[in-house]
């Protein structure tokens, strides 16, 4: 099986904040799923196109989010960065 580029944005918030703010949730995840879009599309699409790459948002604790999704996708190695990262050229790139 191949390598695969997962881009994970947790939101730490409850998902009952949606009923009381009208849909607030799914204005932040649009906007947690847009800006992980528009890492990836910085990356040149040459080096793109060797690795499949998705981006997911969920909104639970950091932790547990964390550990949760590398069971279900079957993760084998983890880069972290901070919200400080411009973009993620570097993750995909073939020296990595």
């Amino acid at each position: 099986m191949g390598a695969s580029v997962y881009l994970l944005h947790i939101i730490e918030a409850h998902e009952s904040w949606d009923k009381v703010t009208r849909g607030f949730m799914g204005r932040l995840r649009k906007l947690a799923t847009d800006k992980l879009d528009s890492m990836l599309q910085a990356v040149p699409a040459e080096t793109r196109k060797r690795v499949p790459e998705f981006t997911r948002v969920k909104a639970c604790r950091v932790g547990s989010g964390i550990v949760d999704f590398v069971r279900e996708e079957d993760i084998d190695l983890i880069v972290m960065s901070t919200h400080a990262c411009r973009d993620c050229s570097w993750a995909v790139s073939p020296s990595v």
